[in-house]
Formats: structure tokens, C-alpha cells, sequence
């Protein structure tokens, strides 16, 4: 059986870069860490329709309209398990064998070039969110 860590207990942390800029070579670093999980990649198609599933959730159960009696109970209890739902995301729809979470792990994620598109939703899940972008020294960074 497969364990999802609790978002509770685990950040998340995502490997994003553009296409051949060496975030395999990160995600393996990382990974050789006692305190790192990350899963490989989510193809963008893949998480796109992930993207919508989770608006459409949010759409539904966001303004308690399926507790009418609580809307706001409602409401907690789907945040609440979004962040649940993302790890679960992480863990199950990547393209490559699920990688058996250590248990030490405090850092949990997947990598895939191209994925900073999706900083803003995960901004909206996890806030506060903190980025660092890791670029080779004859780079600026905007």
C-alpha cells in the first residue's frame, strides 16, 4: 500500500524548468535526501485537467452549497482536504513508478518542466508559498 504523507507534517516543494534544464538531475539530488519525496513527472495535459477538476470542486463545495444548514463548515472541510487531494495528485498521477515515500519526509512533490504556470494555483492551496529559482550564473533572473 502506497502512504500519502499529511499535509499537516509535509511541504510541498516543486522542481519546475524549462525542457532539458536539468530538473531530472535536481529531483534525483533531492531525492537523495532523507527528507525529500518527489514523484516524477505530471504530464502539463495531465495536470491541466487536474486544474479544472479542482475549480469544479471548489465551484461545488466552496460555497457550501451541499450544506446548506453550514455553508461555512462546508467550505472548511473542502479546504482542508484540497491539500490532501493535491499530495494524493502528486503521489498517483505522474507518468513514472510511484516513488515509496521515506519515512523521515518533511518535503513532498513531483517535478516537470514548464509547471511554474501552475505557481498561482498552488499559491491559492499551500499560501503562503516561497519560491527560489535555481538558474546557471551567466543568467538573470527576472
Amino acid at each position: 500500500m502506497i502512504v500519502i504523507p499529511s499535509s499537516n507534517k509535509v511541504h510541498p516543494l516543486v522542481v519546475a524548468g524549462l525542457g532539458r534544464s536539468g530538473t531530472r538531475f535536481v529531483t534525483n539530488l533531492l531525492n537523495a535526501h532523507q527528507h525529500v519525496t518527489l514523484q516524477g513527472e505530471i504530464p502539463n495535459g495531465v495536470f491541466g485537467e487536474i486544474k479544472q477538476l479542482f475549480h469544479l470542486l471548489d465551484r461545488h463545495y466552496g460555497n457550501g452549497r451541499n450544506r446548506p444548514e453550514n455553508p461555512r463548515r462546508q467550505k472548511e472541510i473542502w479546504e482542508a482536504k484540497k491539500r490532501e487531494m493535491v499530495f494524493a495528485v502528486w503521489a498517483f498521477g505522474g507518468q513514472d513508478p510511484i516513488v515509496r515515500i521515506k519515512p523521515r519526509t518533511r518535503y513532498f512533490d513531483y517535478k516537470r518542466p514548464g509547471h511554474e504556470e501552475y505557481f498561482e494555483f498552488y499559491s491559492r492551496i499551500f499560501a503562503p508559498v516561497e519560491a527560489y529559482p535555481v538558474v546557471p550564473a551567466n543568467q538573470d533572473v527576472e
